[in-house]
């Protein structure tokens, strides 16, 4: 039970856009933002989440590693203007008479939205393509972001799958799963978490479903994309799953579900 309390209390504690990673990777950086990753599971760090890099001592978003300029030329009476995306920057023509952005040619292949669609697809980090409701943007405030900084509404959305770089298709096969099993509940308040946050009960369907996610690494994937693509309520439940499972258990027990290796001096 000790154990536990460490390590949601390091968990608590780590910086902002950090997270406790019980199986340390090789971290991105603002030199190295992409680095090739190593198989095996590395020491437990706190490190920066999904979508974020480490500068010295603080991770940040790679758009403020370094800022291109702006070359792309323009007809008279518009400005070149940069946007960042989680796929890169991007150079976009606007009035000088109005702010905002008009959706991008180069992303989806062609301006032209889809008329009173329901649905966006996510293509995964593997090439898999996955459908979501324009109402799951209220879960994932990433896709709301996204489509807002790509000038689409929620009366016009793009063709064209939209990358989901950091997500391979089982997290996002999982993730999807989980927004059509809670598509009839309202997003819950930051206010209401926070009343609620001693409540560790998970339902019976989120338990199965994230029983099913194994091995863990598999269960690792869907939080890390939780985190990236802004689920709090989604977070929320992963939390407590993850806590109910590790509470009474020993040091070894907690190694043995986490797929974790003890240290020598961390036995007994």
């Amino acid at each position: 039970m000790e154990m536990l309390k460490e390590s949601l209390a390091v968990i608590n504690f780590c910086g902002e856009h950090e997270q406790w990673n019980v199986c340390g990777d090789v971290e991105p950086t603002c030199d190295d933002p992409f680095p090739v990753y190593v198989d095996g599971c590395g020491q437990s760090a706190c490190q920066c989440v999904i979508g974020y890099v480490r500068k010295g001592r603080e991770c940040v978003k790679l758009a403020d590693c370094s800022k291109p300029s702006c070359t792309r030329h323009c007809e008279p009476g518009k400005k070149c203007t940069l946007q960042w995306h989680l796929w890169g920057w991007s150079q976009h023509c606007i009035s000088r008479r109005r702010r905002g952005i008009r959706p991008f040619k180069g992303y989806f292949g062609s301006s032209k939205p889809t008329m009173a669609s329901e649905t966006v697809k996510l293509a995964s980090s593997d090439g898999k393509e996955f459908e979501v409701q324009k109402k799951d943007f209220q879960k994932a405030n990433l896709l709301k972001t996204m489509m807002a900084d790509l000038g689409f509404d929620e009366d016009a959305l793009p063709e064209e799958a939209i990358p989901m770089p950091s997500v391979n298709a089982d997290a996002l096969e999982t993730i999807v799963d989980w927004l059509r099993m809670h598509e009839e509940e309202e997003p819950r308040s930051e206010e209401d978490r926070q009343i609620h946050r001693f409540n560790r009960n998970v339902s019976k369907e989120d338990t199965e479903l994230l029983d099913k996610q194994f091995p863990r690494s598999r269960l690792a994937a869907v939080i890390n994309a939780s985190y990236y693509l802004e689920m709090p309520d989604l977070i929320d439940t992963l939390v407590k799953y993850t806590a109910n499972n590790l509470e009474g258990k020993t040091a070894e027990e907690m190694s043995q579900w986490l797929e974790i290796p003890l240290k020598k001096d961390e036995r007994n």
